[in-house]
């Protein structure tokens, strides 16, 4: 038991910088936190409430419990195969006196405690308006409370399934690191897929809503069957809130034993390096400095399937919306919703640039460049090469990821919402312009706040303070430029280019700025 306290304190505090420099990079961390934690309890409080008011009150433990489930079942499958098999301590651990099980349970564990308050951030505010309004026992929001100590263990243990199954099907194959980020972009969709398919509820059936919601749940995530039988205002079920905590405990304990004794294997064939056969000397290619720098990055970002995954999801998603729109009659559903807005060719014109380019910034790969390089970075900075020379092929990357995506979204959206030539050519510059704003300020903030005291790649693509700096500031900027075009009284397209020429000089006074800091190490 002291073995499991033990790493699994250690395994916490790897997930944060330390040090005295790192001290103002964890405060604002935690400042981002505190504030997404509230906006999630608002709009739970106002859902819960919408609900009371549509005498769906039965169904709002069970809701929440769902959305809890997917949403933590999406973020995190992408990020126990990097946790669990990604490690660089696990040499050191092995040749101790510790068993297996101990090993994946504190790892588990780390991760169990993140979602553990991700879900108290949506669960416990929901239940603010049903004490008020439908008045339960004090045994309902006691058993209430304490199941969300453990809603998070059955989708973590679905996660943790799935990554088994990627990373061991990926070890078969030469190329893993591809196999496993394809297989994880596979897994990732189809979640993806039946959360939307969860979430499509009729207009007919919105009076009865709670019997929808049930029909869809049970259908795509049956544990949610228990958990509406147990937790019905009105008559609370132990014995369905006993199967439910079975169910829950049990599937993470069948996947540790499951796990256990595949552990040392999975992850041998995961960090192994293959070589070539047949391989003959041959004539090597020279590059020129910025060209080795480049291929050296995209080399290094092909080679950690998180980091990838993580950064890369962002522009397929664009990709997917671009797609889609040339099946679904946006225009339409936005008159329909919004008929007083006017002209929808104007309002579409003005706003889908931003969004397009807001879902293109939200995971710059610059944001955690600088941190991968770990103890290597004395390499990159000891050679003979100018930091802009070296800065630049680092941007590069993130630009070659999300630039042809905007290209070619940018001619989808010609013709599936019926641009004109320079609407479509405007709606491509302010992408672009967003996307080198991003990509600079990311570097910057990297530049700034880098963590080097890493244990595995997960927690510094997914976790580290520039990466959700840079997510929520784009996020900010990109929805307040789109207010302003859509205000201000002028042609819509000399207003977007004046606002992706102005996101063009931050972006490059961001860039010089990354040129001339020092990297604080």
């Amino acid at each position: 038991m002291s073995n499991f306290i033990n790493l699994t304190k250690v395994q916490v505090l790897t997930l944060f910088p330390k040090g005295k420099k790192q001290k103002r990079s964890m405060f604002l961390l935690g400042l981002l936190y505190f504030a997404l934690a509230i906006l999630i309890a608002i709009y739970s409080v106002m859902f819960s409430v919408v609900f009371c008011m549509m005498d769906a009150t039965n169904v709002i433990p069970a809701f929440y419990y769902t959305i809890t489930s997917i949403v933590i079942l999406v973020t995190t499958v992408l990020k126990t195969s990097g946790l669990l098999f990604n490690n660089r301590d696990y040499e050191l651990l092995a040749a101790l006196p510790i068993k297996t099980s101990t090993l994946i349970a504190s790892r588990l564990t780390a991760i169990y405690l993140m979602n553990f308050f991700f879900g108290v951030s949506i669960m416990a505010p929901a239940l603010i308006p049903v004490i008020f309004i439908a008045k339960p026992g004090v045994l309902f929001c006691i058993l209430y409370l304490l199941s969300m100590f453990i809603v998070p263990l059955f989708p973590l243990a679905i996660s943790t399934f799935i990554g088994i199954v990627v990373s061991f099907i990926a070890s078969r194959f030469r190329h893993k690191s591809i196999v496993t980020i394809l297989l994880s972009f596979i897994a990732l969709f189809a979640v993806l897929y039946f959360s939307m398919t969860l979430s499509n509820v009729s207009e007919e059936a919105i009076e009865s809503f709670g019997d929808a919601f049930m029909n869809l749940a049970s259908t795509f995530y049956p544990p949610s069957i228990l958990y509406n039988m147990a937790f019905n205002v009105e008559d609370m079920n132990l014995l369905y809130f006993a199967l439910f905590v079975l169910l829950s405990v049990g599937s993470m304990g069948i996947t540790i034993a499951i796990l256990a004794p595949l552990y040392k294997k999975i992850y041998t064939a995961l960090n192994a390096r293959s070589a070539k056969a047949n391989y003959v000397y041959k004539t090597t290619k020279s590059n020129s400095p910025f060209m080795a720098i480049y291929k050296k990055e995209l080399r290094r970002y092909f080679g950690c399937t998180a980091y990838v995954v993580n950064t890369a999801f962002s522009p397929l998603m664009v990709l997917v919306l671009a797609v889609a729109s040339c099946f679904v009659p946006i225009g339409d559903i936005i008159q329909t919703e919004a008929a007083a807005l006017g002209d929808m060719s104007s309002f579409i014109a003005r706003s889908i640039p931003y969004i397009a380019g807001l879902v293109l910034c939200m995971a710059p790969t610059t944001a955690s460049v600088i941190s991968l390089e770990g103890k290597a970075l004395w390499i990159t900075q000891t050679l003979p090469i100018p930091q802009h020379i070296n800065m630049n092929a680092k941007m590069l990357v993130n630009i070659t990821l999300t630039v042809p995506v905007a290209l070619i979204s940018s001619i989808i959206f010609k013709f599936s919402l019926d641009l004109s030539i320079l609407d479509a050519v405007v709606c491509f510059i302010v992408m672009l312009a967003l996307i080198m704003l991003s990509t600079s300020f990311a570097l910057l903030l990297n530049i700034l706040s880098p963590n080097f005291n890493w244990v595995n790649e997960a927690a510094i693509v997914k976790q580290s303070m520039p990466v959700f700096v840079a997510m929520f500031a784009m996020m900010i900027l990109a929805v307040g430029c789109m207010i302003v075009a859509l205000v201000i009284p002028l042609p819509y397209n000399i207003t977007n280019l004046g606002i992706a020429m102005c996101l063009m000089l931050l972006s490059a006074l961001f860039a010089f700025l990354c040129y001339r800091m020092k990297i604080k190490e």
